[in-house]
């Protein structure tokens, strides 16, 4: 489920500003092949005095955080369709700057304080389409999760010994 953040300057979204987010979660949709019922979408309008931007107008910076492990094809593909989206509200394709920040499934944590990657099995039923074979998490690709604390009791070692 990738985060997106966007950001303006000014407000000149006049009232579209849900329309705005859900254009960029569906290029995420589109792209990516995540899930389009778990949007995860903030925008912030800053004012004209507190945002040093290049000299434009409509300057749309959208940063995307999401798990490691997409093709460059697939990322491509997603700034090609996030200023595509974007174009009915006025903003130039030279004003889209595209920030993707990649985090690992054991870098997220919710659902009761969890890491993602406890819960990446249990999504791998989804529906055909829904998730990208190439963004599979450890835990679907079959290797051992790193972390102790999330494998259960460790045998017990004599004191002095190393690990």
């Amino acid at each position: 489920m990738p985060d997106i953040l966007a950001e303006i300057r000014g407000s000149w979204l006049n009232g579209k500003q849900t329309e705005f987010l859900k254009a960029v979660h569906n290029a995420v949709v589109e792209s990516l092949q995540t899930p389009g019922d778990e949007p995860l979408a903030r925008l912030l309008m800053h004012e004209n005095d507190s945002y040093l931007i290049p000299k434009a107008e409509r300057f749309t910076r959208i940063e995307i955080v999401l798990f490691t492990g997409r093709t460059l094809e697939a990322k491509r593909q997603l700034y090609q369709t996030v200023v595509r989206n974007l174009s009915p509200f006025g903003i130039p394709s030279e004003d889209v700057k595209v920030v993707l920040v990649e985090v690992t499934s054991e870098d997220v944590g919710f659902r009761s304080g969890q890491a993602e990657s406890r819960y990446a099995p249990a999504r791998a039923g989804r529906p055909p389409g829904s998730a990208r074979p190439d963004c599979r998490t450890r835990d679907q690709r079959g290797a051992p999760d790193r972390n102790p604390k999330l494998q259960g009791p460790q045998p017990r070692r004599p004191p002095g010994r190393a690990r």
